[in-house]
């Protein structure tokens, strides 16, 4: 499944970190460098197979990095920062 941001949401990839902001409800969320990167490749068009392929050449990897990888995801979607698309 592909992805796209919330546009109902002011984002800004900052060097390593990635921000989401909804103005209306004052929402703020700021994701650390592991969430950012797979929130990047997501809305980049990368399924969660190759995401998990791209992360498993990274030295010193943890070895939950799938487990990992996939909550991230499930909380895009839960706080609504990324819906998903048809392109």
């Amino acid at each position: 499944m592909k992805y796209k941001k919330n546009d109902d949401f002011f984002s800004d990839i900052t060097g390593a970190l990635t921000i989401f902001i909804d103005m209306e409800q004052g929402l703020f969320y700021l994701l650390p460098l592991f969430a950012s990167l797979v929130c990047r490749f997501l809305l980049n068009g990368k399924t969660l197979d190759e995401i998990k392929e791209i992360f498993s050449t990274f030295p010193e990897i943890p070895d939950d990095y799938e487990t990992r990888i996939n909550a991230i995801k499930d909380k895009l979607i839960k706080y609504n920062l990324i819906i998903p698309s048809e392109k």
